[in-house]
This record gives C-alpha cells, sequence and structure tokens, in this order.
C-alpha cells in the first residue's frame, strides 16, 4: 500500500562542468553538500533516502516542513564555503503524492515527478503539488523561506 509524503529533491547546477574543471574541489565540495542538506533535512523531520550523484532525495510527513526545508537547503548551501571559485547553486523541488517503500527505497509516480520542477524550472526552486490550495500554502512558506523567486507548478492529475 502506498503512502502519502512529500518529497524533496536536489542537484547541483552544472555539476558535470564542475567535475571537469575541478575534480578534487568538487570531490570535496560534494562531500559537504551531502553533510549540509543531510542536517537540513533531519532538522525539519524528513530523512534523505537517495543520492543521485550530484543531489540528493528526501521524505517529508508534512508538506509545509518539506517546502521550509527546500528553502533551508538553498539558504545553507547559499552561505556555506565551497572549493569551487564561484560556489555551488543547487536547485530544489518540492513533490507530494503516493509512494511505496520497498528495500529501504521508495517507488512510484510521485518519485519521478520529484525530478521535473528542479530540471525544468528556471528558477532554483520549484513545487508541484496536488492541489490549488497546497499550491498556494507551499510557494508562500518557499517564498518566505528562500528570499528567491519560486517556480510552482500544479498538475490536475496524478
Amino acid at each position: 500500500m502506498g503512502s502519502l509524503v512529500s518529497l524533496v529533491m536536489s542537484d547541483i547546477v552544472d555539476s558535470t562542468r564542475r567535475w571537469n574543471a575541478a575534480e578534487g574541489a568538487m570531490a570535496a565540495d560534494l562531500e559537504l553538500h551531502d553533510q549540509l542538506i543531510r542536517e537540513v533535512v533531519e532538522g525539519a523531520g524528513g530523512s534523505v533516502f537517495k543520492h543521485t550523484g550530484d543531489g540528493m532525495i528526501a521524505v517529508f510527513d508534512d508538506p509545509v516542513a518539506a517546502a521550509g526545508a527546500a528553502a533551508g537547503i538553498q539558504r545553507t548551501i547559499g552561505e556555506a564555503q565551497w572549493r569551487q571559485p564561484d560556489g555551488l547553486r543547487v536547485r530544489a523541488a518540492v513533490h507530494t503524492g503516493v509512494v511505496y517503500p520497498r528495500d529501504g527505497d521508495l517507488f512510484g509516480t510521485a518519485v519521478n515527478y520529484s525530478w521535473e520542477p528542479s530540471k525544468t524550472t528556471r528558477h532554483t526552486l520549484g513545487l508541484a503539488v496536488r492541489n490549488a490550495t497546497d499550491l498556494d500554502l507551499l510557494a508562500r512558506v518557499a517564498r518566505v523561506g528562500s528570499g528567491r523567486t519560486v517556480s510552482a507548478s500544479y498538475r490536475a492529475s496524478f
């Protein structure tokens, strides 16, 4: 049986270019990136369940906590000291939907949709939610928490 959760997905902007330009610096930066994101996620009541090479996916029971964590990831990554000369930028997306746990991982269309806002938005914080009320609430929370432009989308059917 599936569970309704909120997922936060993050990925490093231009990570392939960064790896090619300065592999040693990127390896150190990725380690710090992972540590900082884990701290933000766990501090907001979520847990990281998947590493994606240049990002992570975390799961939350509370969609407002997920939006706050996405904004916190943006803030924390933006304030950290990096070995990369131009620092790191991450995209963060929030998606609420049904997931199916198996073998310590989560599956289902909600996991697939969690990638969409982060890969398709020109902004660095994206939201995808199940209804217009949640969209409004999450967008307001994220806008206040991140101080950045928020890209929010509403998908009528999941």
